[in-house]
C-alpha cells in the first residue's frame, strides 16, 4: 500500500458511475482574511487520499494531524477492503466544522496496517493556513 497524494477541499461529492467530485480544491495555501479571528471555522472541509495496493485485501488506518512540536492528533480512523489486485482509489475524509487554531503549516499522517504490515505515510508542511496577501490599491 503507498498514499500518494492529499487534496483539501470544501466537499467531495459520489456521483453515478463510481466517480467522485472534488468541490472547491484548494492549493498548498489557504488563505483566510488578513484580520480574521483565530480559531477559524470551515462548516465543511474535506480531505482525500489517494491510495495505490498492491493486491491488500483489507486495510485499517487512521489520518492525523500535527502542528511543529506539538503532539499528533487523530483526526479519522478508516477501515477498506481491496479486491485482491492492485489497484489505485481516492479515500474522502469529511469533516463539519473543522476548526483551524491559528495560523501555521500542517503535516498530514496516515497511518495504515494493511495485511497485517504496518505503514506510516508523511506530508510535512502539507497544508499551510496563511492570511491573504494585501492587494495593491
Amino acid at each position: 500500500m503507498k498514499v500518494t497524494d492529499l487534496f483539501f477541499c470544501d466537499d467531495v461529492r459520489n456521483e453515478l458511475g463510481n466517480k467522485l467530485t472534488l468541490c472547491g480544491v484548494y492549493q498548498q495555501k489557504i488563505y483566510v482574511a488578513p484580520n480574521a479571528t483565530w480559531p477559524i471555522l470551515f462548516p465543511r472541509f474535506c480531505i482525500v487520499a489517494r491510495i495505490q495496493t498492491e493486491g491488500e485485501s483489507s486495510i485499517k488506518g487512521s489520518l492525523l494531524v500535527k502542528r511543529d512540536q506539538e503532539p499528533e492528533k487523530n483526526l479519522s480512523s478508516f477501515e477498506c477492503s481491496g479486491n485482491g489486485e492492485r489497484s489505485s482509489f481516492l479515500l474522502p475524509f469529511t469533516f463539519n466544522l473543522f476548526s483551524f487554531l491559528r495560523e501555521g503549516k500542517l503535516t498530514f499522517i496516515i497511518e495504515a496496517d494493511s495485511n497485517g504490515k504496518k505503514e506510516r505515510f508523511e506530508f510535512p508542511d502539507y497544508l499551510w493556513i496563511c492570511p491573504a496577501p494585501s492587494s495593491p490599491h
